[in-house]
């Protein structure tokens, strides 16, 4: 199992681990857009992790922290 990084793109986590979608909604309700197919290929393939926890709010490690310890859930 590989970690997710600071430079892995949204759309590549959400489509490899498609539970993240959940897990990234439950970090900020901004990540409610992920539901719309629309805004998953027009914004998330653009958008890495290090600029999604700029949009949450939130520290990047925080964010790092909370997508991987859900990932070791699995």
């Amino acid at each position: 199992m590989n970690l997710i990084a600071e430079n892995d793109k949204i759309y590549e986590i959400v489509k490899r681990y498609p539970e993240m979608k959940d897990v990234l909604i439950k970090i900020s309700p901004k990540f409610k857009k992920l539901n719309n197919p629309v805004m998953v290929n027009l914004v998330a393939r653009r958008t890495r992790v290090k600029k999604a926890a700029q949009i949450a709010g939130i520290e990047v490690e925080e964010m790092l922290d909370k997508l991987n310890k859900a990932l070791k859930k699995e």
